[in-house]
Formats: C-alpha cells, sequence, structure tokens
C-alpha cells in the first residue's frame, strides 16, 4: 500500500524525532522518578524528564545516552522503549504517561529468549507502518493474524522480516488518517473492527550518518481486532488471509501473547 512518498527524509529538515528517558530507582511505594530542571528562560526551574532532540549522525539510543549526561550527569544502559503525580512545579503534563510506561515496565512479566523491544539502527529512505492485525479468541487462548498470501505456515512468519501488510506514506498524511485509511483499505469495516493501535512492537530508524536522506522510519503496530463471533472480510483476500499462530514461541516472538509487555503509542 501506498499514501504518497517522501522523496527524501532529513533530520531537522523536514523530519524531528525527540527522545526522553525514564529513569527509576526503589521499589514499590518507594519508587522515585529523576526529573531535571530545565535551564532554559520559556520554562526556568520547571521540572521535566532528561529529554531531547535526536541529533543528526547518532543513533535513538546514542542519544538517550547523551541527553542523559548532559541534563542529569549519569551514564545509563536503555534497557527498552516505554512510554501520583508530585507536588512540584512541573514544565508540563504531557510526560506523565511516559512515566506511567515506565513504571508498568518495571512490573511487566518477563519471557526467557524473548528479548526486550529497542530501536533496531536501520536506515530507511522514506516513511512506512506495518499493521500486525491480531484476534484472540473469546478466552484469548487462540490467535489469528493477518498476514501475506504467501506466508502459509508460523514458521515462514517468522522467517519472513515483514510477513504483515505494510505501508509507506508521505508528510501530506498525518499517523492517524494513515491508520485510519489503511485499516479501511484491509478489512471490510476496518475502523469498526479494529481498535485504534495503542502498542508497538518493532522501530526501525537510525538517523546516521548527518548528510543522509534516509532518517525515516519504520514501525509495526500492535493492532487488536474487536471480540465478536467472526473476523472482518477481508477485502483483497487475494493478497492476504488469517494465520492461525499455535506455537508459544513464536507468539512471544512477535509479542502476541496477551500478557506480554509493548511499548505504548500515544497518536496526538
Amino acid at each position: 500500500m501506498q499514501l504518497g512518498r517522501a522523496r527524501f527524509v532529513r533530520l531537522h529538515d523536514n523530519v524531528n524525532y525527540v527522545a526522553a528517558a525514564v529513569i527509576c530507582a526503589g521499589e514499590g511505594d518507594d519508587t522515585e522518578i529523576l526529573l531535571i530542571q530545565e535551564a532554559k528562560k520559556s520554562c526556568y526551574e520547571k521540572w521535566y524528564l532528561p529529554a531531547g532532540r535526536v541529533e543528526a549522525g547518532e543513533t535513538l539510543i546514542e542519544s538517550v545516552h547523551r541527553e542523559v549526561l548532559e541534563e542529569a550527569g549519569y551514564t545509563v544502559e536503555v534497557k527498552e522503549i516505554t512510554s501520583s503525580k508530585p507536588p512540584v512545579k512541573l514544565r508540563g503534563r504531557d510526560f506523565l504517561k511516559l512515566v506511567d510506561e515506565g513504571l508498568a515496565y518495571r512490573t511487566a512479566k518477563r519471557f526467557a529468549n524473548v528479548p526486550p523491544i529497542l530501536p533496531v539502527n536501520e536506515p530507511y529512505a522514506g516513511l512506512f507502518v506495518e499493521f500486525m492485525i491480531c484476534k484472540y479468541n473469546k478466552d484469548d487462548t487462540r490467535v489469528d493474524v493477518l498476514v501475506h498470501k504467501s506466508i502459509t505456515t508460523e514458521q515462514a512468519m517468522a522467517a519472513h522480516d515483514q510477513p504483515f501488510p505494510t505501508c509507506e506514506f508521505g508528510f501530506e498524511y498525518f499517523f492517524a488518517m494513515v491508520i485510519s485509511k489503511c485499516y479501511r483499505h484491509l478489512l471490510d469495516e476496518g475502523s469498526n473492527a479494529l481498535f485504534v493501535p495503542s502498542q508497538i512492537v518493532r522501530l526501525r530508524c537510525a538517523p546516521t550518518p548527518m548528510e543522509s536522506i534516509a532518517h525515516g522510519l519504520q514501525v509495526r503496530l500492535f493492532c487488536e481486532h474487536k471480540k465478536s463471533a467472526g473476523k472482518a472480510p477481508i477485502k483483497s483476500p487475494s493478497r492476504y488471509h488469517w494465520l492461525t499462530v499455535s506455537d508459544p514461541e513464536i507468539r512471544r516472538q512477535f509479542y502476541l501473547e496477551k500478557n506480554q509487555y509493548r511499548p505504548s503509542l500515544h497518536l496526538l
């Protein structure tokens, strides 16, 4: 699928990425979140997370390392992507969702041999979104996913780099519009049959080297079908079909277990 095309994607030219860190200490009710005081005139002495724009020539993880070191003086290790209101003067409340995500991550269930979800350092000459559309049965013991017609087994899905419907889009479309249009393109009544995506399971982006025009990204969305007696009809059955995923290892590999941690997606 295609909704326009970005002729080039270059950091600070036609796209910007912001990286922030949620740094926790303590356990349970004694958990504390590190905030830093802003020095900028517009928000002087107000509190915020260590955060800032990703610079051209550095990876997303490198930008987190730099921002935390510059603003808080700490050297940190990035564990995974994440997304009581303190009685202090905050720069803004937009980061409170990220704090909640950081706390949820600390208590989430872990599975052996399942790596954390971290940005994959791979340059993209464009903007791409991949739709991992899944439908669970009533008791969540079975899950079907929408895949390309050429993917006929779970093992083939696991071996394929892009087994799910993918769309390239341009800057003329904002992200929520891309999702809505693709939902309607893939399934009858797609916008009604599927929940608005609120989680991601993969992110590829490498805004490096500095002179590159491939500072784009590809994000894989976790898209859940609403509970119903049947699945929404596929609009292009010659291109896509439903595949049942039964192997526990493959389900975990794709973060399909209901209780697995998945970073949140917040649509603005």
